[in-house]
Formats: C-alpha cells, sequence, structure tokens
C-alpha cells in the first residue's frame, strides 16, 4: 500500500547528568516501515502471515530430524529381520558418522549456500528412507539376515545420518535469522518429529497382524515417511521462493551493502507507542531525529512480521559527519549495548566460540543423558507387571514407552516459554541431576527394579526435560549473542548438540556391553 506521511523533526536531550556538546549533532534520519496503526483487516493480514511463517518452520523442523526417528521406531522390524537388538549399533554408527560429516562440512563448507544444504539434505534423507524397506526382500527365508546385511543396513544408515549432518549445518542458522517465536517453532517441530515417527509407526503396526503383517506395515511405514519428506522438501522450497522469504533476503542485503559502505546504516528498529520514543534508558547521546516516510512498503511488513510484535516500527539510520576541528564522529545515535551492533567487522570466530563455549557444554550434557538411553536402552526395559507382559512377546511394550518419550518431549517443546526460572546460569544444575536417570533405567533394564509405573515415570522425565531444556537454551544462546554472532553460534550449536548426541550413543553402546541388556 501507498504510505504518504508529512516530514517532521523530532528532537530528544540527552539526561541532565551529561554534558552538552557545543557542536550542533547531526541528524538521525528515522525511516518509517509502519507509521499508522494497523486496521483490524490488516491485523488480521499479519497475523495470518505471521502463523504461516511459523507453521512453514515447525514442519520444517518435523522433517530434520523425521528420518532418525522412523529407523529407530522400527524396532520390531530390526529385531525380526536380524533377531537381536541392533538398535545400539545403528545409534551409534548414525551420530559418528553425523559428527564427522558435521565437522567436515563446517570446516570445508562453512561458506556454501544454506538453502542448497538445506535442500540436498532433504532429498537425501527422502532417497535413504525410500530405500530402507527393500532390505526385507535380502533375507533368507527361516534365517536371520547376515553381517553383509548388516553391513549394507550400517552403510545406509550413514548416507542417512550425512544427509541429516547437511541439514544439521544449516537449518538451526536459517532459522536464527528470525525471530525468537519463529525459532521455537522451529525446535518444535524437531519435538513433533519424534512424535509423529512414533505414531505412524504405531498405526501401521496396529493394520497388520503380529506374524503375516509386520513387513508389510514396516514398508507401509517408510512409504508414508517418504512422503512426509516430501512434503518437508517442497514446502521448504516453496518458502524460499516466497515473497516473505524474499523481503527478508532484501532487508538483510541492505543492511550489509550499508556496512559495506560505511554510510548511512540501520542501528536499530523500535516500537513506537503513541508519540513517544522508547530508547535505552541508558543511553546518553545528543541525537536528533528526522521523521521521513518510507520509500518502498515492503520494508515494514517483513520487519513487522520478523520481529513479532503487533506496534508500528522505525528503522533508526544514522547520518554520521566528522568534526572539522577534531575529527571525531558526532551526533550519533548509539546503542548503549556494544554487543548489540549491526555493522563494522565480523566478530572473530574465537571470541564467539569463548563466549558461548561453556553453555555448549551444557547442550551437549543434556544430549548425552537423553541419547545414551533413548531409544535402544529404553527399548531393552520389558513390562514386568501380568497385565502388560503379553506386550513383551510382540515388541507393543516398547514401542508404546517410545511413544511416551516422543509425547514428553513435545509437551516439553511447547512449554518451553514458561522458563520455570531456568537461566543460562541455572541450567547446569538440571542437566546434572538428569544423571540420575542412567542407574534408574540400567536397574529397570536388568531387573533390579521391575515396576511398569517406575518406567513410564522415567521415560516421561527423561522426554519432557529432553524436549523442554533443549529448546530453551538453544533460545538462550541466540538471546546471549548479538545479531552479527548469531549464525556462526548456531553452527557452534549444531556441532555442540551432535556431539552430545555421539557421546550420548557411545555411552549407550559402552553400558549395553557391560551389563549384557543388549542381548
Amino acid at each position: 500500500r501507498e504510505r504518504r506521511e508529512e516530514m517532521s523533526t523530532a528532537r530528544v536531550e540527552a539526561p541532565p547528568s551529561q554534558p552538552s556538546s557545543s557542536t550542533e549533532p547531526a541528524p538521525v534520519r528515522v525511516e518509517m516501515l509502519d507509521s499508522q496503526p494497523r486496521t483490524t483487516k490488516e491485523e488480521r493480514k499479519h497475523r495470518r502471515e505471521f502463523l504461516l511463517l511459523q507453521a512453514c518452520f515447525i514442519v520444517l523442523g518435523i522433517g530434520y530430524l523425521f528420518p532418525f526417528s522412523a529407523l529407530f521406531q522400527a524396532y520390531d522390524y530390526w529385531r525380526w529381520l536380524f533377531e537381536q537388538n541392533i538398535e545400539f549399533d545403528l545409534n551409534l554408527m548414525f551420530w559418528l558418522v553425523n559428527i564427522l560429516s558435521l565437522s567436515s562440512v563446517v570446516l570445508f563448507f562453512s561458506h556454501s549456500s544454506i538453502t542448497k544444504r538445506i535442500l540436498v539434505g532433504f532429498v537425501g534423507q527422502f532417497i535413504c528412507i525410500s530405500l530402507l524397506p527393500f532390505t526385507a526382500l535380502l533375507k533368507p527365508a527361516g534365517h536371520p539376515a547376515g553381517n553383509a546385511l548388516l553391513a549394507l543396513l550400517l552403510t545406509l544408515t550413514g548416507v542417512l545420518s550425512f544427509m541429516t549432518a547437511l541439514l544439521d549445518s544449516a537449518i538451526l542458522a536459517f532459522g536464527a535469522q528470525f525471530s525468537q517465536d519463529i525459532q521455537q517453532a522451529l525446535q518444535v517441530g524437531v519435538g513433533v518429529s519424534t512424535l509423529i515417527g512414533a505414531i505412524y509407526r504405531d498405526v501401521t503396526k496396529a493394520c497388520f497382524s503380529r506374524d503375516e503383517g509386520l513387513v508389510a506395515s514396516t514398508i507401509l511405514n517408510f512409504a508414508i515417511g517418504s512422503a512426509t519428506l516430501m512434503g518437508c522438501t517442497a514446502l521448504f522450497v516453496a518458502l524460499i521462493r516466497s515473497d516473505l522469504y524474499h523481503k527478508h533476503q532484501l532487508r538483510n542485503r541492505r543492511k550489509r551493502k550499508v556496512d559495506e559502505e560505511g554510510g548511512d546504516r540501520i542501528d536499530a528498529i523500535i516500537p513506537i507507542n503513541g508519540s513517544s520514543v522508547h530508547t535505552d534508558s541508558t543511553s546518553s547521546t545528543n541525537f536528533s531525529l528526522d521523521v521521513t516516510p518510507s520509500s518502498e512498503s515492503e520494508s515494514g511488513l517483513s520487519a513487522s512480521l520478523l520481529e513479532n510484535s503487533d506496534q508500528p516500527y522505525f528503522a533508526f539510520s544514522r547520518q554520521s559527519q566528522r568534526s572539522t576541528s577534531s575529527g571525531e564522529e558526532t551526533g550519533t545515535a548509539r546503542r548503549a549495548d556494544s554487543t548489540d551492533s549491526w555493522s563494522g567487522p565480523q566478530p572473530p570466530k574465537a571470541s564467539i566460540a569463548m563466549k558461548v563455549g561453556p553453555h555448549l557444554c551444557v547442550l551437549m550434557l543434556i544430549f548425552v543423558v537423553s541419547f545414551g538411553l533413548f531409544p535402544a536402552l529404553i527399548t531393552t526395559i520389558p513390562a514386568y507387571s501380568t497385565l502388560l507382559k503379553p506386550l513383551n512377546k510382540s515388541q507393543w511394550y516398547q514401542l508404546l514407552q517410545l511413544t511416551w518419550f516422543a509425547v514428553c518431549d513435545t509437551i516439553g517443546r511447547f512449554l518451553c516459554h514458561i522458563r520455570f526460572g531456568l537461566t543460562l546460569k541455572t541450567m547446569p544444575i538440571v542437566v546434572l541431576a538428569r544423571f540420575a536417570l542412567y542407574p534408574l533405567m540400567i536397574a529397570l533394564a536388568t531387573g533390579r527394579l521391575a515396576s511398569d509405573l517406575l518406567t513410564t515415570l522415567s521415560v516421561a522425565i527423561l522426554g519432557f526435560t529432553n524436549g523442554h531444556t533443549t529448546s530453551l537454551i538453544i533460545i538462550l544462546i541466540t538471546e546471549f549473542c548479538s545479531p552479527k554472532e548469531r549464525q556462526y553460534a548456531a553452527t557452534l550449536q549444531s556441532f555442540s548438540l551432535n556431539a552430545g548426541l555421539l557421546g550420548g550413543s557411545v555411552v549407550g553402546f559402552v553400558v549395553a556391553g557391560l551389563t549384557g541388556i543388549a542381548n
């Protein structure tokens, strides 16, 4: 829509405690992004577009880790195929290849296109999941599959892991370009992927009898999973071709161009409430505001959507001038928080790593606990009560526990906006407390403790704390970093996350060997 506003100038004075400058400060040009209150129709349109963007990122989160869920939810099929528990082998293979692939991508291909990496990752995952059902054709009649088929399955798992690593290296950085609500939607999608994988497996298994329909139900499960990945890929292509995404890219290109030219730059985007200008209370610099209409209306739409606010927005652009007497810059509207600057040289990667390093270790420990127990160790815990013991033979009890984990994980991700007093400083307390689940669940798997209620409660705690703490700490780390640091910090988060997954799979593999629960 066309915008026509009159030119006006507003003066913001420094606090009385600061000495006034004798030199008239340079005006600060303020670009009006959305100067008029939105009408009811505009509000509805704004809300619809924002909800659509959230839905897109939920679906992207679903596709991100869905193949891992689909692979391990077929626990009963792998048990039928090899007549032994190979979950620990698959888990270790998947995350070992993943961390090696992610390291290679970060070291040698970090400057490659984020969108291309995501697209290649989705397509590769689709191909691998589509090939998994053909393993049933290679099983000898009346005999368990041999080492050759196991090697083929592990190879296919490695390729699937590599494709997931491509997504790991890019999808968090892609989400970090958007607002906190969009990042939360991405994390919800990751949790929902586990739940959807569990539901797919439960429904397809229930549609066929145990003896005659196990292979048919598994083929149907993988077929539905392939269709899901195809849908995620199509949605991602539609998203990067959409007007909203291109508006966001245009806005980023403008910032980079301004920074490279060293001229006017956007210092901040802040809401205007009524007729007053809200700025950082610690700022003490004299500056003047030149209110001008925006030359391009789409900037207002993208800024408003990406920041998820119902307030009109101004974008502050600094017009710097140098004093002829001292050569010092005057009249600049600086933010008091120097870590949230959008211009100037990019911060060194080493400094970013040092800044977020301790918090990334906490993130890694979350996954060491979670994936040392899920999914492999959970599938070794049998039902003990008379009512549930018949479910052991058909592996229904273990599948239901995996589904219960996915439900609790998803609930935790949906509730990550409730922080329960957790901060980056207090998060390690919760993470260390989760290590108590190791001896408890090992005792349940070995029979030293025989309680279905305790099993269900332990899986619920493991799932909820995994979903909630993972989503929350990723958001907290993003908030802790400045806009220029977030893309590299997101890459470090992916590396730390996968290091934790690998660490958990190694711990689970060792524990299974020492306790004999894998047999």
